[in-house]
């Protein structure tokens, strides 16, 4: 089970929301190319809480798409 999700918008742009554990990372690249979707096509990483289930990936997949964060201040941090 991931614990994120991809939003695909109509103008293309992609919205991951949040990032899965950290051993999700290497899945959640998969899952976006079997959308069609390329890991450079996220456009930015939406973080609901950061909790390790949903934010244990957050460096690898910032690594890998460039994607800015977006965080609740009181998860920024964490």
């Amino acid at each position: 089970m991931l614990n994120s999700y991809a939003v695909v918008e109509a103008d293309g742009r992609v919205t991951l929301v949040d990032a899965g554990l950290k051993r999700s990372a290497r899945r959640i690249a998969a899952a976006l190319r079997s959308i069609g979707r390329a890991p450079s096509e996220v456009t930015r990483i939406l973080m609901t809480h950061a909790h390790p289930d949903h934010a244990g990936g957050l460096a690898a997949l910032k690594s890998e798409t460039g994607a800015p964060v977006a965080a609740h201040a009181d998860d920024a941090a964490a």
